[in-house]
């Protein structure tokens, strides 16, 4: 596969982070099998409007068909033309995007130049790439343009760029970006949501050395990197250390003076490389504070030398990697909070602590998850793809678009068996609803068999006996009054390969109709013990209990393969059913669809906030109408009770519940109801911490991996975590009734990207599933022989 990595050649001549960057990104595909690429240069000019439009121009017209794909990431360079283009987002001409506030300006076109106003307002109605350069031409033979409408920056120059960008981001294949603080400027991509994150390794030899008494900055020495601000706080640190300052630039006479005589206080110059690893080595800590940095390599070679790293809330990219008093410290933008995180950094308890924490925090990141998160490969043409199995997979419930964690569970492992296999979900749903197949991607269907209405009636019978809904388990009784829905399973298993049971209240269809085909039991639970808890006080109980007990036994004596979702349960349920600890099986544990979840900067998290909720304390527990929920909501009511400054947002199907038997009145709590996977990702983003008090259940909780995605500060019981290799420090652990004081001292605690780190590696979806994947391609090996 070849590829072409488009970028500018700036005039004057000069190489920065970017070029260091594309060199990198080049080396490493090029290390990569099966992977060629070469970096390809068009000088670029930006000192003025005209300048800047034909830079524009040139390369919208460079010919790169010859590639197989390309990679652009600053402008002009995306509009290029081609079918397989991936943007990988270092920033656009920023002077005219998240920095055009600074000059003052107006972003409105207001000229007395009628050419003007007209391609003003026609960028502003979609102008088109060709027509608007056509425009502009007609434009340039003008002899009376006041110099104003063509300023650098200006609100003309703006229209008109922002223009040129959102019609190329149109044409991208795929977004990505250096860092979450870059994917989170939304304007940048115009548009798009799907923003990919990779963060780009430093290409500095850093290696760790023994601390000796000095702070270490380096950068260029301009206003954004605040510098200033360093060296006013560590002037008011009572210390012997030394701050020792690298890099040269503008500010360095003002910086000098700033110092005030400081003999502490040192300017090292320019330093090469060597010098530069050296000190980083030995330093004690990096303080690096810029404004709204766009990713911070800085901070990447400090914490990968295993120096606590010092910044401050404002400053973009590093604050994705410091969890405060871990692995370094946070301060507030002014002298007075930067001094006390200096001095909580000098008299931090454990030092060599806090550096292994360092050294961790950025040990994943490497040009290898760069180039896979960029590329796809495709395949030759010569490969000829083998016919693929079908696999049938049998749901109580609808699993799409999915609501609830049973339905993740469901949804997002179907979908990972769909790129080997063709994948058809079977699902009963309320008979009110109408017949749907929905085609998720090109191999993986889900289709909605309305309940029949002596299915219904029957049902709610059992309902209206227990107090609690029964529609799964009322499969096992009554499957003889769903003729539709066990028609249409019997259809499909006749032609599958494997047949897949989502709960074991769909194996007696399983069971009844399945013949040679591979049977896989998905067990999201111990039913039975589920089914004991919730039904415990049930007239319905003994009818419930002994069909879940008959019908989950012969899922575990009679599948082929038992999914399960944790240890524990897998030990559980070998001592209730003998015959499931003979029977081959596998651990898939419950995961996020990290790509559906936002990782935000402190900065837009707090600005979203504002507009959402403003000033108040925001904690979130998500939850489904599910008995062990349903008594996690009643503790959390106490809890609330006792921390009512606290609004704790309970989001999901459990509301209905109480919204229904009006038990809870607590004014700090709010009950969202069912919300999309949108609002849900809206609402993890404004909160300020996560609760999970969970006292029973089985299996694991979805919802702990969408908070550690979204970095959440997080409370929860042993049991919330139960089936979890949680780490140290990713969530205080608490009894109920202790839950009000872990709060108090998490509610103000950062989000911690180790967090995100961890489920994508550990716990995403498509990394717990391949094991499931293996087991099922094994079987049906087997069974070809």
């Amino acid at each position: 596969m070849n590829i072409a990595i488009i970028a500018p050649s700036h005039v004057p001549f000069a190489i920065g982070g970017a070029e260091r960057l594309w060199t990198n990104l080049c080396s490493a595909i090029n290390e990569t099998a099966g992977l060629q690429a070469d970096i390809i240069k068009i000088p670029a000019r930006e000192s003025d409007f005209w300048e800047l439009v034909d830079s524009y121009y040139q390369f919208h017209h460079l010919d790169v068909s010859h590639f197989d794909q390309v990679i652009t990431g600053k402008n002009p360079t995306w509009m290029v033309q081609h079918d397989n283009h991936v943007v990988y987002m270092l920033h656009p001409f920023r002077g005219l995007y998240d920095t055009y506030h600074l000059f003052h300006l107006p972003e409105r076109v207001d000229s007395a130049h009628a050419q003007v106003s007209a391609i003003a307002h026609a960028c502003e109605q979609g102008v088109g790439t060709t027509e608007l350069f056509a425009m502009l031409e007609q434009l340039r033979a003008e002899k009376n343009i006041d110099p104003s409408d063509l300023a650098l920056p200006g609100p003309f120059l703006r229209a008109v760029l922002h223009r040129f960008d959102a019609n190329a981001m149109r044409g991208v294949k795929r977004f990505a970006a250096i860092s979450e603080t870059v994917a989170g400027r939304r304007e940048y991509f115009h548009g798009a949501s799907d923003v990919a994150v990779a963060y780009p390794p430093s290409d500095l030899p850093t290696r760790v050395g023994a601390p000796n008494q000095y702070f270490f900055t380096y950068s260029r020495l301009d206003a954004p990197k605040r510098i200033d601000l360093i060296v006013s706080a560590f002037r008011q640190v009572s210390t012997d250390f030394e701050l020792r300052i690298g890099g040269v630039g503008g500010e360095l006479a003002r910086l000098r003076e700033l110092a005030g005589g400081d003999r502490r206080i040192k300017f090292l110059g320019r330093l090469s490389e060597e010098e530069l690893a050296s000190q980083l080595s030995s330093a004690y800590a990096v303080p690096f504070v810029p404004y709204e940095e766009d990713y911070g390599l800085v901070a990447i070679e400090a914490l990968g030398s295993g120096k606590p790293l010092i910044t401050c809330t404002d400053s973009g990219g590093p604050t994705e990697f410091v969890v405060e008093g871990r692995n370094g410290f946070v301060a507030d933008p002014n002298v007075d909070s930067l001094r006390h995180a200096m001095e909580r950094c000098l008299h931090a308890p454990d030092y060599t602590t806090l550096s292994n924490a360092a050294l961790a925090s950025v040990k994943n990141i490497s040009w290898r998850r760069v180039v896979d998160c960029l590329i796809q490969r495709v395949p030759a043409q010569s490969e000829q793809p083998s016919a693929r199995k079908k696999v049938v997979s049998l749901s109580t419930y609808p699993v799409y678009p999915p609501k609830g964690g049973g339905q993740a569970r469901v949804f997002y492992l179907c979908r990972e068996l769909s790129k080997e296999f063709d994948v058809h979900t079977i699902c009963l749903v309320d008979g009110a609803e109408k017949h749907a197949i929905h085609h998720v991607t090109d191999h993986f269907t889900v289709e909605y068999i309305p309940a029949d209405l002596t299915y219904c009636e029957k049902d709610w019978d059992l309902y209206q006996l227990g107090g609690i809904p029964t529609t799964d388990v009322a499969m096992v009784g009554y499957h003889e009054q769903a003729p539709t829905y066990s028609s249409a399973v019997e259809k499909a298993i006749a032609g599958a390969d494997v047949v897949v049971a989502e709960q074991p209240y769909t194996y007696v269809l399983a069971n009844r109709f399945a013949t040679n085909q591979v049977r896989v039991y998905n067990s999201q639970n111990v039913e039975l013990l589920l089914k004991q808890q919730m039904f415990r006080d049930s007239a319905a109980k003994d009818t419930v209990l002994s069909w879940t007990e008959w019908v989950e036994r012969l899922a575990c004596e009679d599948a082929d393969l038992i999914v399960y979702c944790s240890d524990a349960d897998k030990a559980i349920m070998a001592s209730t059913y003998r015959g499931a600890a003979k029977k081959k099986s596998v651990t898939v544990e419950n995961g996020a669809a990290s790509e559906t979840i936002s990782y935000p900067t402190s900065v837009e998290r707090l600005a979203l906030k504002e507009r959402i909720l403003p000033g108040q304390v925001v904690g979130i527990f998500v939850a489904s109408w599910h008995q062990p929920n349903i008594e996690a909501v009643r503790d959390l009511a106490k809890i609330a009770a006792e921390t009512p400054h606290v609004l704790y947002v309970v989001v999901g199907t459990v509301g209905a519940y109480f919204e229904k038997t009006g038990e809870i009145s607590a004014q700090n709590i709010l009950f969202t109801g069912l919300v999309s996977a949108e609002e849900k990702d809206l609402l993890l983003q404004i909160a300020d911490f996560a609760v999970n008090p969970m006292s029973t259940g089985s299996g694991t909780n979805i919802k702990m991996f969408d908070y550690m995605a979204s970095g959440l500060p997080l409370v929860s019981t042993e049991v919330g975590v139960r089936g979890i290799e949680l780490p140290p420090g990713f969530a205080e652990i608490e009894r109920i009734e202790d839950f009000p004081a872990a709060i108090e001292r998490m509610m103000n605690a950062p989000r911690n990207i180790q967090k995100r780190f961890f489920v994508e590696e550990r716990y995403d979806w498509r990394a717990v599933s391949a094991r499931y994947i293996a087991e099922v391609k094994n079987l049906l090996s087997q069974r070809s022989v």
